[in-house]
């Protein structure tokens, strides 16, 4: 009996250390954006025409899981969140029930995901600061030795740049570069 006690709590200390301590434990806190910055739907143009209507029929699961093409910072978010880092994935789409699906679908590890709320009507910029706000309240009394924000979309940094000064803001579109879009 004292042996199935012995065991019993050894595997309780050793899933709270697991689950709980050890992904505490971090180096690096990483935000980053989804859309044309970890990956892109080949079936949407919402950056070139800027039709929100056309999006949103775009904006399937089927589109998402078999036309959604990885970007390099898709690679370097698997090895950061292998090394310990806390990966947070802030997205301005609205909140989807299958995005947490697509994302494990396509191998992309993360510890937050975090998406606009339907009928939010902020801009990106706006959105991604408020989000921002509400992350870091979140992780209170957890420091990390550095603080990255990594998006596309100028705005957005230049939002994050502005109120955050501990950040490192990051332009996507230098990583990756060079990468057919």
């Amino acid at each position: 009996m004292k042996l199935l006690r012995w065991l019993y709590d050894r595997f309780i200390v050793w899933t709270y250390d697991y689950f709980f301590t050890t992904r505490l434990i971090r180096n690096n806190l990483i935000v980053t954006d989804h859309d044309k910055t970890i990956g892109y739907n080949k079936k949407s143009t919402f950056e070139e025409d800027g039709d929100l209507p056309k999006w949103r029929k775009a904006n399937t699961l089927w589109n998402n899981l078999f036309y959604w093409v990885p970007l390099p910072i898709a690679r370097a978010l698997r090895e950061c969140y292998d090394n310990g880092d806390c990966i947070v994935i802030m997205t301005s789409r609205e909140k989807k029930w299958w995005l947490p699906f697509v994302l494990w679908w396509h191998g992309i590890k993360y510890d937050l995901l975090l998406e606009r709320h339907e009928g939010t009507t902020l801009s990106s910029a706006d959105l991604k600061k408020f989000m921002m706000w509400h992350l870091l309240d979140k992780f209170v009394g957890i420091r990390f030795k550095r603080y990255l924000f990594i998006d596309d979309l100028k705005s957005n940094r230049d939002s994050i740049e502005a109120n955050f000064k501990q950040f490192e803001v990051i332009d996507a579109n230098e990583i990756n570069r060079g990468w057919d879009l």
